[in-house]
């Protein structure tokens, strides 16, 4: 799992001289991916989470929602990080 987040951002720092950013989703996909279902997404977690929870499945555990708002509150707090940093490295 380490080696896979240092080769993402490796991989985002090459994107800036390649000009493409779909390795660095692959790597940060591949390294943190078990938890959610690669989760970047906020609907490729809520949506399944919103049936396992509405839908009558006989002896089905928790939901976890205690858990959900992370897909969906982590991109906006990394968005608004990105458009700080971004600008001072390409500036």
């Amino acid at each position: 799992s380490d080696s896979w987040i240092i080769a993402g951002i490796l991989q985002c720092f090459a994107a800036r001289t390649t000009g493409t950013g779909v390795g660095c989703w692959q790597h940060v996909g591949a390294s943190l991916g078990g938890p959610t279902g690669y989760a970047i997404n906020p609907a490729r977690d809520f949506s399944p989470r919103l049936a396992h929870a509405v839908l009558p499945i006989a002896n089905k555990g928790s939901s976890h929602w205690e858990y959900a708002w992370i897909p969906i509150v982590g991109p906006i707090i990394g968005a608004a990080i990105a458009a700080l940093i971004i600008p001072a490295m390409v500036g």
